[in-house]
């Protein structure tokens, strides 16, 4: 059914709507998730949450980084290209939190490690 330039397609079952060519139809799966990260460390930045909350946030961006299309060397660069200084903040962040939460490191290297032995 069409109606005007949207699109409603009956084989999607919750009827979202399906367009050729939109805005976030381009996007790559690197940018949306560099974007994604970013917003969450910006959103952290604002709510004033304690430093140790940190990788608790980014468990499952980090999480869908893993499993997602993109490498994380192309979500890096993307990162890098958005905001260098925003990007090595969150890095820095990421990093001082990750020592107060060990469980969130070691679910990171058990799932890298579970990865590597699917490949």
């Amino acid at each position: 059914m069409k109606q005007g330039n949207v699109l409603f397609s009956p084989l999607a079952l919750n009827n979202f709507r399906k367009h050729q060519s939109t805005a976030r139809a381009l996007v790559t799966s690197a940018r949306e998730q560099a974007e994604f990260i970013l917003t969450i460390y910006l959103l952290f930045r604002v709510a004033r949450r304690p430093i140790r909350e940190f990788a608790r946030f980014m468990a499952p961006p980090a999480s869908r980084l893993l499993s997602g299309p993109a490498k994380i060397g192309d979500v890096l660069k993307v990162l890098l290209s958005i905001s260098w200084t925003d990007a090595c903040r969150c890095m820095l962040l990421l990093a001082a939190s990750m020592p107060m939460n060990l469980v969130y490191f070691r679910m990171f290297l058990a799932r890298i490690s579970g990865d590597k032995m699917r490949s």
